[in-house]
């Protein structure tokens, strides 16, 4: 109980922090870290730990690469590739993935968002601080993720003609979407009445609807100084 209690609490902060990097007040950085660590699905994920762990590293992984991009400190970089490592330690291949894949592209988007850097500079701060914070993490995070590789290659997770269709009827379908708005749109989970799609726990992302409406606003009222805007909207 305390295990989940704290990674809940490392998420919150987490979060926070980042909103503190890209401009947010105190109460405002407050309320996003309470937003995004105790959101329906990290709350919904309490059975399933190995992803609560990973996915509380996922706002310091984003704060470090973008502080570094931003200021060309080190720190910055040693941090987000500690936070990538203990992901990796946390023990949910596909959360880390899509960490991955959410690493990359926020390191697109530095590069090739307008600023004041000098685009020379801002190349080299992304290929070797950004791209090479992930390669460290990984390297750090070896002792998890070659026994893993390892295992799922000895279990048949091959990715050929018969593992497709399996991971194909596992995603996500549009439709779900609403459940990131209104959970209970389409009934309870378990109960008689409930119409909806299945994985409804995997599906739930729900924050709150003034969540969704402070977030609306964060973007598109200029006046406020978020930056990167764009690319939180995508």
């Amino acid at each position: 109980s305390w295990t989940v209690f704290l990674q809940c609490v490392l998420a919150a902060l987490g979060a926070a922090l980042l909103a503190r990097c890209l401009g947010l007040g105190y109460l405002a950085a407050t309320f996003a870290g309470l937003a995004f660590g105790f959101s329906g699905y990290l709350v919904s994920q309490v059975p399933n730990l190995p992803l609560l762990q990973s996915a509380a590293w996922l706002p310091w992984l984003l704060a470090g690469l973008i502080g570094g991009v931003e200021s060309g400190a080190w720190a910055w970089f040693v941090a987000a590739a500690a936070a990538w490592a203990l992901s990796l330690y946390g023990g949910a291949a596909q959360v880390c993935v899509l960490e991955a894949a959410v690493a990359v592209l926020v390191l697109l988007w530095l590069l090739f968002a307008p600023g004041t850097i000098p685009w020379g500079r801002k190349l080299g701060r992304v290929v070797v601080g950004g791209l090479g914070a992930l390669a460290l993490g990984s390297a750090l995070g070896a002792a998890q993720l070659l026994p893993s590789l390892d295992l799922a290659e000895s279990s048949g997770w091959r990715l050929g003609t018969g593992a497709l269709p399996s991971l194909s009827a596992l995603a996500l379908q549009p439709r779900q979407l609403l459940y990131c708005h209104n959970p209970y749109l389409l009934g309870r989970d378990g109960h008689p009445a409930f119409w909806g799609g299945g994985h409804y726990h995997l599906a739930c992302g729900y924050v709150g609807g003034l969540t969704i409406l402070l977030a609306l606003a964060a973007i598109f009222l200029p006046r406020l100084p978020l930056r990167h805007r764009w690319l939180w909207l995508v």
